[in-house]
């Protein structure tokens, strides 16, 4: 299936291409035309980009630029449409990154043709969501209804699960053997022969590259665990069985499996290390913690799939945890899944209640670590795993982790080299057994394009040993000095372009003051060279203010809010990575920060640039009847009204608009004879939809008896029309209606 990021901001172009791309079975990511549609590219990595620029497009520009210089979504095609333009126009256009340009109006065979030409290898999307994998219409209801409880959801989804999958049992018992001190290879080897599968991968394994080094070929699996070592086969062993859960399952756009796996495998590994460093949980507890603490979110993408796309979509939209958008949603997280799915798979106690802590946006204090120890291991590995960029999750939200809680780890001077060397060379180990992709670590993360030359001066005021901010510009490949004293950093702000600062509070108001007032060095981006050698200046990257830009990351910045300005752009924490790439181009740029961060204070850039937000209408009209002409006289109707229709002469249709439709549904307008499903099935199905619970239904019928409404009318239907009237008196009924 082909996915098309579709940044339109003329909502009926928008309801039109949506349409028309729906019958095509393309996947559509609908976004309003801002700097939001930045991280949506980067998550859900689309195979094409089509987006509508007005007559004054200098910021749309701005934003294509953006994407071009991320070297991950660089070449993804980018297809611009608006008015007429002349030549000079139309040549900055493709010069500033755009693959094509449509002159309004739109002509959609020149638009079908250029897209079938811009994605010739097909789409890159390997996966679809099987239809037999989710609820019924009546579960999914359930899970967003706020009368159901936290508990009742839980034993849906679970019983769901459990019949639609069975976890292995392999990864249990080697926790048995785990936890038993007089548990050896001979122990461990019983296990693994108990299942004939996993006993032919581990003889596979010893016998590989890898690990025999030349050796004879081993044949039994006690030999095997000796060979591979103890340690590493309970974990390999546990790996391979939680691998095998979805190797073959099916994915919506937006999460890639193979980032998912790597990035578990990195919190598993580093929680694994933190365990045996601080000798605060068992090592194997910490590392089936790190592999599954993000399970859930696995699970909703395969079995709940539509509540897992309005949560990552929401997630991508604002900036925040996946986990918070998660409660939001629906009352509750896919902790609390995995929370009770580890009961009933009878998993160590520890488990069973610290993973329904993991990955929460809380501070990290060390009474939460004596608490819950082994939530904050795997909640920190995770934090470290996005600091470097070490695979991908549903988000890139992380927390600051405070000295204490380092030395609690005994951690006091931060995350080394050498701590970082062997989590690589594990995840090289681990790729070989898993055989995940060809990719190697450390790989090269430095996907902004124009890093190198971006002169970053950073430094804590909370006396931070690992700080996740400066290692995840590091990864991008940013040039960072540190500052160790006050009195440093004012210097070297003088020689940088922009100044990260972490661990600001409301005692340091009169430290940013004297920042604030600094002349900073102006960016002047490089890029080419003249024949001669000297280095040229892309005028259109250039920035002639010397004034200070500042990029603050605390908890409690109350005085702050009274000097943001374009060079200041402050954030509270959780926030997601991503947006910092976004925040400092920006700064460099002189581009507004107006409203760039949430209500919760993060950083979160739907609302970037005022220029670029459109407000789309949130009156949406959902038109179902088999007759194009009655189709027809509605929509025009409803349109002069300004209203948004979207229309179909199916049921199944009818029910696919509705789940695609972003924005609330206002109206459905459904006949009693449109063909496919009925039309009682259709209501029930968008009463189902967390979107449309409040969406109004009224009903055509013709040559009906009145027993033949009682369905609809117990389904909470007031509104009829008969179709055996005139459209002026059905018209007329609407505008009764208040319509």
């Amino acid at each position: 299936m082909i996915t098309i990021v579709l940044i339109v901001q003329t909502p009926k172009e928008a309801v039109f291409l949506r349409q028309l791309f729906l019958k095509a079975n393309i996947k559509i990511i609908s976004s309003i035309p801002s700097y939001a549609s930045y991280i949506k590219t980067l998550q859900y990595d689309p195979d094409l980009v089509i987006m509508e620029i007005p007559e004054d497009h200098k910021t749309h520009l701005q934003f294509l630029r953006v994407i071009r210089s991320n070297k991950a979504i660089e070449q993804i095609p980018f297809i611009l449409y608006g008015p007429p333009l002349d030549e000079k126009c139309t040549k900055s256009i493709l010069d500033a990154g755009a693959d094509d340009f449509i002159p309004k109006p739109l002509d959609i065979k020149i638009l079908i043709d250029k897209i079938r030409n811009l994605v010739k290898s097909g789409s890159k999307r390997k996966y679809k969501v099987e239809e037999e994998n989710q609820l019924t219409d009546d579960e999914r209801g359930k899970l967003t209804d706020p009368t159901i409880s936290r508990s009742e959801k839980m034993e849906i989804m679970s019983r769901h699960i459990n019949k639609m999958m069975a976890f292995p049992a392999t990864v249990a018992s080697v926790l048995r053997v785990s936890q038993s001190e007089r548990s050896g290879a001979a122990e461990l080897a019983k296990v693994i022969q108990s299942d004939p599968a996993m006993s032919a991968e581990i003889l596979r394994i010893a016998n590989s590259v890898y690990f025999s080094r030349g050796g004879r070929r081993i044949l039994d699996i006690k030999d095997a665990v000796v060979r591979i070592g103890f340690g590493n086969t309970k974990k390999i062993a546990m790996s391979i069985s939680v691998f095998k859960i979805s190797k073959d399952q099916n994915y919506a756009t937006g999460f890639n499996h193979n980032d998912y796996w790597f990035h578990c495998l990195a919190v598993a590994i580093i929680a694994e290390m933190i365990a045996k460093n601080s000798q605060l949980v068992i090592q194997e507890e910490a590392f089936i913690g790190g592999l599954l603490h993000d399970l859930g979110s696995l699970l909703f993408n395969e079995y709940f799939n539509d509540l897992f796309l309005k949560v990552l979509e929401k997630t991508t939209d604002e900036g925040i945890r996946f986990i918070e958008c998660e409660e939001e949603l629906a009352g509750f997280n896919h902790n609390d899944l995995i929370s009770k799915l580890f009961e009933e798979w009878r998993f160590p106690e520890i488990l069973c209640n610290d993973i329904k802590f993991v990955c929460r946006s809380i501070n990290l204090t060390p009474q939460f670590v004596n608490e819950h120890k082994l939530a904050s291991i795997i909640t920190v590995a995770d934090i470290i795993a996005k600091s470097f960029q070490l695979g991908r999750s549903v988000d890139c939200c992380i927390e600051p982790i405070s000295r204490e809680v380092m030395h609690l780890f005994r951690y006091p001077y931060g995350i080394q080299q050498a701590f970082m060397e062997k989590v690589y060379y594990e995840l090289n180990m681990y790729n070989s057994v898993l055989k995940i992709d060809n990719r190697t670590f450390p790989s090269a993360c430095n996907q902004i394009k124009y890093a190198s030359e971006v002169a970053l001066v950073c430094h804590s005021f909370a006396d931070e040993v690992f700080i996740p901010v400066y290692e995840y510009l590091k990864t991008q490949g940013y040039h960072i000095t540190l500052s160790n004293s006050f009195q440093e950093l004012i210097e070297k702000c003088k020689a940088s372009h922009v100044a990260i600062l972490t661990g600001i509070d409301n005692t340091l108001e009169e430290e940013f003051n004297q920042i604030a007032r600094l002349n900073m060095v102006p960016f002047k981006r490089e890029t080419d060279c003249s024949e001669n050698g000297n280095a040229q200046t892309d005028n259109n990257n250039s920035t002639d203010s010397n004034t200070a830009k500042i990029l603050l990351f605390g908890l409690d910045m109350e005085f702050i809010k009274q000097k943001q300005s374009s060079g200041i752009i402050s954030s509270r924490y959780s926030m997601d990575l991503r947006t910092i790439d976004l925040a400092i181009h920006c700064l460099l740029n002189n581009l507004s920060t107006d409203q760039l961060l949430n209500e919760k204070g993060s950083l979160a850039l739907q609302k970037a640039a005022d220029s670029l937000k459109i407000k789309l209408s949130n009156k949406n009209v959902l038109i179902g009847h088999y007759k194009s002409e009655t189709r027809s006289k509605l929509r025009e109707y409803f349109e002069q009204r300004g209203y948004t229709v979207e229309e179909a002469n199916e049921g199944p249709k009818v029910v696919n608009l509705a789940r695609t439709m972003e924005d609330e549904l206002h109206l459905l307008v459904i006949s009693m004879d449109i063909p496919l499903l009925s039309c009682e099935d259709i209501i029930k199905s968008i009463k189902t939809m967390p979107n449309h619970k409040r969406a109004r239904f009224v009903v055509a019928f013709a040559n009906r008896e009145k027993k033949d409404l009682v369905p609809l009318v117990k389904l909470g239907v007031r509104d009829f029309f008969n179709e055996e009237t005139s459209m002026d008196q059905i018209l007329k009924k609407f505008q009764e209606m208040g319509l």
